[in-house]
């Protein structure tokens, strides 16, 4: 059963409680964003994914889950980068045989 502080902040629309608007239960992600619940949860429990945990389900938001998309492109950006910066300077020591 909620309790009254939970009562407050929720919504009931469609059978399901929905914390305000633009919150859903990582449990009914949207398909568009392509994470399974399993990985959002990992994210949301390592502090990666902002989310946050009401009794035992945790909710997110659209916002949330683009935030952490983008740090994952910036990330993987950040490594590419990282990897061409090695690779010039291998290059300087590195002399093709003929």
């Amino acid at each position: 059963m909620i309790n009254n502080f939970e009562a407050m902040l929720f919504d009931h629309k469609d059978d399901d409680f929905y914390l305000g608007e633009g919150y859903f239960p990582l449990e009914k992600t949207p398909e568009k964003f392509l994470f399974n619940f399993k990985y959002l949860l990992n994210m949301a429990t390592k502090g990666k994914l902002k989310a946050f945990k009401v009794g035992d389900i945790w909710y997110t938001s659209e916002v949330w889950i683009n935030e952490h998309k983008k740090n994952i492109i910036n990330l993987i950006d950040h490594e590419i980068g990282q990897s061409r910066e090695s690779l010039k300077r291998l290059q300087k020591w590195v002399r093709r045989l003929k």
